[in-house]
């Protein structure tokens, strides 16, 4: 019994050691990736609300700038990566956390309805091209 117990503890070990310092580092931040998850959908929902915003009232997204966007109510968090794309008369924005264990999620003018905040896979195209540092893209699209 104590054989198989040493072995289980040296394997465990093992394990621990062949696995890289950063790996490491990441697994108590992976742990939070819903809590981050939640942040992200809010800033995202009041992301929506201000493009809303400043799309009715500012006269559309030709000249969207996100300086713009805090003066109706949203600031960037500087743990998230967003990417706003817009053609003129909607938009979509697509947000994540840059932190482990977070998901990428989308709110967008296209289907016409609220704002509303939905989660994205992983292998989305608009997911793929966010970037991995922290801070907001503004982009133009000939179609959303």
């Amino acid at each position: 019994m104590r054989g198989r117990a040493a072995l289980v503890v040296t394997v465990a070990a093992l394990a621990v050691v062949g696995v890289g310092r950063t790996d490491l580092a990441q697994v108590p931040q992976a742990v939070f990736g819903p809590a981050y998850d939640t942040v992200t959908q809010a800033s995202l929902r009041n992301l929506g609300v201000a493009l809303q915003s400043y799309g009715m009232f500012d006269g559309g997204f030709e000249a969207l700038d996100v300086e713009d966007l805090a003066g109706w109510g949203w600031v960037p968090s500087g743990t998230t990566a967003v990417t706003i794309w817009t053609d003129g008369d909607g938009f979509r924005a697509v947000a994540k956390d840059v932190r482990p264990g977070s998901t990428a999620f989308e709110v967008s003018s296209v289907d016409g309805e609220a704002v509303r905040v939905a989660r994205i896979d992983a292998d989305d195209p608009a997911a793929q091209v966010l970037p991995a540092d922290a801070g907001v893209h503004v982009e133009v699209a000939a179609d959303l």
